[in-house]
C-alpha cells in the first residue's frame, strides 16, 4: 500500500520524502511513479541503488 495520509513533521514522512526525491532527482523516476510504488517494492530499488552505488564508489576509488 501507499502512504496518503501522513504527518510532515513526522520522521518516518520525512525519510519518505528523501526517498522519493533521491529517487527522482538521481534514479531518474517520475515522482508520482515512485509515490505509487508500494512501500515495499520502493524500500527495495531505493536499497538496491544504495548498494550498486556504493559499489561503484569503491570500484572508483580503488583505482585511483
Amino acid at each position: 500500500h501507499t502512504r496518503f495520509k501522513c504527518d510532515w513533521s513526522s520522521d518516518v514522512c520525512s525519510s519518505d520524502l528523501r526517498q522519493l526525491f533521491l529517487m527522482t532527482y538521481y534514479m531518474g523516476w517520475n515522482f508520482f511513479d515512485a509515490y505509487s510504488l508500494p512501500i515495499k517494492l520502493r524500500n527495495w530499488f531505493f536499497e538496491e541503488w544504495i548498494e550498486r552505488r556504493k559499489n561503484d564508489l569503491d570500484i572508483i576509488n580503488k583505482e585511483r
